[in-house]
């Protein structure tokens, strides 16, 4: 009995094992396939999808001019004949013209050339065999022809699979990366979202992360009040109970930073982010509010549900306006606002800025439609109404502050030229960076993708690849990344990093752009030897590692390294190696989580114990 009881409590212990770490269990992580913009789909601008171009040997015709035998040459099908040099007439052994004509040619002066296929002068083209057209060399058609003209990055399915390290390329065969609901969705934007229901929702599974602030609004002479505050994670269909709520005087809204407003009905003062009618996907991150229903922008009699007025008036010259958190980081300097998250205010309300500095910062506010203005900032202050816009402003915007460069245009009026984007030099004017778009080291894919962003939305990637240029900090780690870094060098049995010429060229901000560019960054002299070849890693977003290949570099009179020059298609921060790496770095092991599931057997078996002890007690007696 004592054996059955043990192997039991063994039984029961390693199922308590197994059972927790079978919790261990993610949905896949894809990201969006740049390559096809997410449609799984492949258009060759070479030849339009027919996997043939016009044949470049012969234009198309089928047929090359006939060239003649060796020494020969050829006229229309003919040679000049070599026994009378084409006059037809007939010659003696020692050269003399005699009676009679040329018996080589008959006294025609010409003979027919031998190397004409079928028509006279002309042979069958070599490069196409006389189709006129020949297969396209571009490599990307080649591989997406052999698939169904599917994209063969993605096999279709418009995203690839990602993680730490990279999957390699072949997991992505149609059937591995294929969404499915819970998967995560990494977005051009950096952030992620949840696959649901067969397209990507900002909603990740049934729950939002709710702001409810303090839980209270006075609306006139009444103060409205939910049962809940802070900041709390709720499901869709969670009840949210008011009290005092008026439905005819009030009406309540839940926002996003991106701009995104929605209006939740209220039955017997009792709604929820489900009590809509909104047919799209809803933000994760949402503000609850409650407003007064006729001061609501747009909020005219006679709109829709949903406040959709048209070209209605600001009549109440009230605005909903998105803080965030209230704070942002410009450079090495944190900018605050005295106002988080979403906000009711007039055009005069002041919104007080700590840490603004006008020389280098500029306030901006823009509503999801497109709209856009900056706000002219005085001794830290600012409102709505001073804005530089000519027209009126929209009604329900996000707020931020933002580098300054004004009105910068940095793409020149012919795009498809290589051009310089500079940087403003840091006051060590040895340490800057500066980048430079270059079309022709693109592959076919980046053209496209760079030939369809417009002038607006590509100025708009370059301005900010401007202003994160003017961040490189070179031999600084950035935030999170030395561990990081160091695990690398673990990994290749680095012992030390400046052994292995290890040396962080850090930048603050982020930027996916499509294509390649190649970026400078300037050092201070002796910082780094540049005796031996210079290897460039990108860290994404995700902590994952990207290799860039062998770098370029010059040396100052030292021999150190002064300019160092990569080649990247986004933002965030880079190391250098003077060797090449392995990066695949382990997943970290999960030892809290052993821990806790150790702890549980332990449990498990003193209970088990117990019980035993117990029962032999009642058996001794």
């Amino acid at each position: 009995m004592k054996k059955i009881i043990r192997v039991l409590a063994l039984t029961l212990a390693f199922a308590v094992l197994c059972g927790s770490f079978a919790t261990i269990a993610y949905a896949k992580d894809l990201a969006e396939c740049h390559h096809c913009n997410t449609t799984g789909e492949f258009h060759c601008k070479v030849c339009n999808n027919t996997g043939e171009v016009t044949c470049g040997v012969c234009g198309g015709e089928g047929k090359s001019k006939c060239t003649g035998e060796s020494g020969k040459g050829c006229d229309d099908g003919y040679y000049t004949c070599p026994s009378c040099n084409g006059d037809g007439k007939n010659r003696s052994g020692d050269g003399k013209i005699i009676e009679g004509v040329c018996g080589n040619c008959n006294g025609s002066g010409k003979m027919r050339c031998v190397a004409c296929h079928t028509v006279p002068g002309w042979n069958i083209c070599p490069g196409c065999d006389g189709k006129g057209k020949q297969e396209c060399q571009s490599s990307n058609c080649k591989d997406s022809k052999a698939v169904g003209w599917k994209c063969h990055y993605c096999m279709g399915t418009g995203y690839v699979l990602t993680g730490r390290p990279m999957p390699p390329p072949e997991v992505n065969d149609g059937i591995q990366n294929v969404p499915v609901n819970g998967d995560l969705i990494w977005m051009d934007d950096g952030k992620s979202h949840v696959y649901s229901n067969g397209s990507v929702s900002s909603e990740p599974a049934s729950y939002h992360n709710v702001s409810f602030g303090t839980g209270s609004w006075k609306i006139g002479d009444v103060t409205v009040t939910a049962d809940k505050t802070g900041t709390q994670k709720i499901s869709t269909i969670e009840i949210i109970t008011l009290t005092n709520f008026d439905p005819d005087t009030m009406e309540v809204r839940v926002g996003a930073e991106d701009g995104f407003g929605l209006i939740l009905k209220v039955t017997n003062g009792k709604t929820s982010i489900s009590a809509n009618d909104h047919d799209g996907g809803i933000p994760y991150d949402l503000t609850f509010m409650v407003f007064e229903k006729e001061a609501v922008p747009g909020g005219n009699e006679g709109d829709d549900e949903n406040n959709n007025n048209g070209d209605n008036p600001n009549q109440a010259g009230k605005y909903i306006v998105w803080f965030g958190e209230g704070s942002w980081k410009i450079g090495d300097v944190t900018v605050t606002a005295d106002k988080t998250n979403g906000q009711y205010l007039t055009e005069t309300d002041i919104i007080t800025l700590t840490n603004f500095d006008p020389d280098t910062m500029e306030v901006r506010v823009e509503a999801e439609d497109g709209f856009r203005t900056t706000l002219l900032v005085n001794n830290g202050k600012t409102s709505i109404s001073a804005n530089t816009n000519n027209g009126p402003v929209a009604t329900d915007i996000v707020f931020s502050v933002v580098a300054k460069v004004g009105d910068t245009v940095i793409i020149p009026s012919d795009r498809n030229q290589d051009f310089e984007i500079s940087s403003t030099e840091s006051s060590n004017s040895k340490q800057s960076a500066s980048a430079r778009v270059e079309v022709g080291k693109m592959t076919s894919e980046e053209q496209e993708h760079y030939a369809g962003l417009t002038d607006e939305e590509l100025n708009g990637k370059l301005v900010n690849v401007q202003s994160i240029l003017q961040t490189v900090r070179p031999g600084e780690f950035a935030a999170d990344t030395e561990e990081l870094i160091n695990d690398v060098a673990e990994l290749n049995g680095i012992d030390t990093l400046e052994e292995a010429k290890i040396f962080p060229l850090s930048f603050e901000g982020h930027e996916d752009l499509g294509f390649p560019i190649a970026v400078t960054v300037r050092l201070e002299k002796g910082v780094l030897k540049g005796d031996s070849d210079l290897f460039v890693y990108h860290i994404l977003e995700d902590r994952s590692i990207e290799s860039l290949g062998k770098a370029e570099y010059t040396t100052y009179d030292d021999g150190s390294v002064e300019s160092i020059t990569f080649y990247t298609t986004g933002f965030s921060s880079f190391f250098t190696s003077s060797k090449e790496l392995n990066i695949d770095i382990p997943a970290a092991f999960p030892w809290p989580l052993l821990a806790a599931v150790l702890v549980g057997v332990i449990v498990v078996l003193l209970v088990v114990t117990i019980v035993l002890r117990r029962k032999r007690k009642k058996e001794s007696f």
